[in-house]
């Protein structure tokens, strides 16, 4: 949901930039997480979706989360770094939001009674609403 209900300016202009963060809390695996995310947007130009004109925005995110807990008796620590995207398609009209395509690639470091595992994830979204 954090992609879909993004405030924009009032005012959207080819070249306009803003910046933003998020702190999201939650479970990852019942692990008590915390996650950054700091957001750089530009308004990049527009095009043509579906018949209809709307603004293209670009957003880059960089992600850094941290969570500690325990598993059965296991203390866990789980930390994760990474970089996002998404590209907006934005209804000039009623500046309604009627595409949204994003994808985040994380670093994973778990650790797990002294061991460490590494991971990588990507993941990629797409979302189209209906009329």
């Amino acid at each position: 949901l954090h992609n879909l209900l993004v405030r924009f300016p009032v005012q959207l202009s080819q070249g306009s930039s803003w910046r933003d963060s998020v702190e999201l809390t939650a479970c990852q695996g019942m692990i008590p997480t915390t996650a950054h995310i700091a957001r750089s947007y530009i308004v990049s130009g527009e095009t043509v979706y579906q018949g209809e004109p709307v603004l293209v925005i670009q957003r880059t995110d960089s992600i850094h989360a941290h969570g500690e807990g325990a598993q059965q008796q296991h203390r866990v620590i789980l930390d994760a770094s990474g970089t996002g995207s998404a590209l907006y398609y934005v209804s000039p009209r009623d500046g309604r939001v009627v595409r949204v395509n994003t994808g985040q690639d994380l670093d994973l470091l778990i650790t797990a009674s002294g061991k460490i595992n590494r991971f990588k994830e990507t993941s990629k979204q797409e979302f189209n609403f209906v009329r």
